[in-house]
């Protein structure tokens, strides 16, 4: 199993998390959880985005075909409102 070095800023770019050891097998889902925790972010639902593509919770980093190195960011689900 590989593990990745990657870096994760929030959606206005004020908060950044560097997590050097990701396994490339972790659910994207996971990954959500254990930067929540490293940026203290509020319960709330999450997803990622890598090259400005929301990522899909249920896939491992390798299947979303996240690489080492690369830049991710979190940013809340935002549900539209009835009209």
């Amino acid at each position: 199993m590989a593990t990745l070095s990657l870096e994760v800023t929030d959606w206005n770019r004020s908060n950044i998390a560097e997590l050097p050891d990701v396994p490339s097998d972790m659910m994207v889902r996971d990954l959500i959880e254990e930067v929540e925790q490293a940026m203290s972010l509020p319960r709330d639902t999450y997803h990622l985005i890598a090259g400005g593509e929301k990522l899909n919770r249920s896939a491992t980093l390798e299947e979303a075909g996240i690489e080492s190195g690369e830049e991710l960011t979190i940013a809340p689900e935002v549900s539209a409102g009835a009209a």
